[in-house]
């Protein structure tokens, strides 16, 4: 599929003249500021909830953990989401 027919400021980068994704240089590319906000949502019991929120899991603290969670897969998105320049981070935020 070609992007011949969109004006040049809104054709994808990282896709050549036949629509292959290719690797961009992004070297010369001063930093900017970015963000990036992700939403879920877990339903359980009221009763899952309550041990939860009184820190009486029978696992242990689930919040840490699955803050930590949440961090272990931030420092994955390089491999998970193709075509994706790892930028340092400056912080997360859960």
């Amino acid at each position: 599929m070609s992007q011949d027919c969109l004006p040049s400021e809104n054709r994808l980068t990282h896709l050549d003249q036949l629509g292959q994704a290719r690797m961009v240089d992004v070297s010369a590319k001063a930093a900017t500021k970015r963000q990036a906000v992700a939403v879920g949502q877990v339903q359980m019991s009221d009763k899952t909830f309550a041990a939860i929120e009184s820190g009486n899991a029978p696992k242990g603290d689930v919040l840490s953990t699955a803050r930590l969670a949440g961090i272990m897969a931030a420092k994955q998105t390089a491999q998970l989401i193709p075509l994706v320049i790892l930028y340092p981070y400056k912080r997360w935020k859960f």
